[in-house]
């Protein structure tokens, strides 16, 4: 649950992993010594890992477990577990630097008028062939250093004003990757900096490349079409039994219809039954 007023500058440092939760330690090493009195570090993993972490040495550290979660399950509790004024959202195999954290207090103290930071990428230790590959499919265009704005901002690590995220309650799975973050960065309320990178850490075969962007893109897919329907259901009054009049689909309509406008499209009926403004509304940008 989020403090009523959070200390400003606060952060929350949430490292996510689904199973690798004894990867954590370089991060969390990283985070012991960058960390102010004011920020909370938090590992949030499967129920079944928690036990694999050592938090004895490391008291200023809470481990958080919830049962039977992917990777987008994680990352929809988000809401419910951070306290602070700002929150990092890291990977166990996304490395950063002291440099980085004071790169990210700096900006956070000097651009007030901001509701996320975007990550870049650096590909410092994963230098195999196929790591290279994978990295440059997932950075290619947010490979620091960069001289013009980035294009979009991960979704795994993330830099973001905890009062953007609009909620104190769990997101659907999903909702995180697909429409929360990107709609945050649409908004145009972002700062970059060559110095606030991730070494992105995936040592890979040809095998291992290909099944973990093959695994990647079937889940993601079928992530989005899930929420896509949800997102069609409740704007034609149906999610959950509900009724037309429910005001939980009033207020879906007017969300869609508002962002729909931005598109230039038609009327709202138009709006309300295409496709295309669905999928750009949650940030998929298709529905394949």
């Amino acid at each position: 649950m989020t403090a009523v007023n959070p200390p400003a500058g606060s952060i929350s440092f949430v490292v996510i992993t689904e199973n690798n939760v004894r990867d954590c330690d370089a991060i969390l090493e990283v985070l012991s010594l960058g960390k102010h009195p004011i920020d909370d570090v938090i590992v949030l993993t499967r129920s079944d890992r928690v036990s694999e972490i050592n938090t004895a040495d490391r008291p200023w550290c809470r481990v958080i477990g919830i049962s039977d979660a992917s990777i987008y399950s994680l990352r929809a509790v988000i809401p419910t577990i951070s306290q602070n004024d700002w929150l990092v959202v890291l990977e166990e195999h996304s490395l950063v630097t002291i440099a980085t954290l004071d790169a990210i207090r700096s900006t956070i103290q000097n651009q007030s008028d901001i509701d996320l930071i975007v990550f870049l990428g650096k590909n410092l230790t994963s230098v195999s062939p196929w790591g290279w590959a994978n990295f440059l499919h997932t950075f290619a265009l947010i490979w620091a250093p960069i001289d013009e704005p980035p294009p979009f901002s991960p979704v795994t690590s993330v830099i973001v004003r905890r009062a953007a995220l609009q909620t104190d309650c769990a997101f659907r799975e999903g909702e995180w990757e697909l429409r929360t973050i990107p709609q945050i960065f649409a908004r145009g309320r972002i700062a970059y900096s060559n110095d606030i990178c991730v070494d992105h850490i995936r040592r890979l075969t040809i095998i291992s490349c290909f099944l973990i962007n093959y695994h990647n893109a079937r889940a993601g897919a079928g992530i989005g079409r899930g929420l896509h329907e949800h997102l069609f259901n409740a704007l034609r009054g149906r999610a959950d039994g509900a009724s037309s009049s429910s005001a939980s689909s009033d207020g879906l309509r007017i969300h869609v219809l508002d962002y729909g406008r931005t598109l230039g499209t038609g009327s709202a009926n138009e709006m309300l039954n295409d496709p295309a403004v669905i999928a750009a509304y949650i940030g998929t940008g298709s529905l394949s």
